[in-house]
């Protein structure tokens, strides 16, 4: 793999893909920024303490970072 290539995949995977959505956050973090009402959201519900949570979040991340890459 070449070195740029390497670059090119850190500058796409550096920033977290994912959000934490709340009744507080939610209307600003899927519309108010980016001004549309819809979009591609992959949504994953939990309660607060899931154990699972903690076991998926990880691969959640990359799903996300592949998904905006090939999109």
């Amino acid at each position: 793999m070449s070195s740029k290539r390497i670059f090119d995949w850190i500058e796409k995977t550096v920033d977290k893909k994912t959000f934490v959505l709340t009744d507080n956050t939610f209307e600003h973090d899927t519309q108010a920024s980016t001004g549309a009402t819809t979009g591609s959201w992959f949504v994953l519900f939990h309660n607060t303490d899931c154990p699972t949570k903690l076991l998926i979040e990880s691969n959640w991340e990359q799903a996300a970072i592949k998904y905006l890459n090939y999109k």
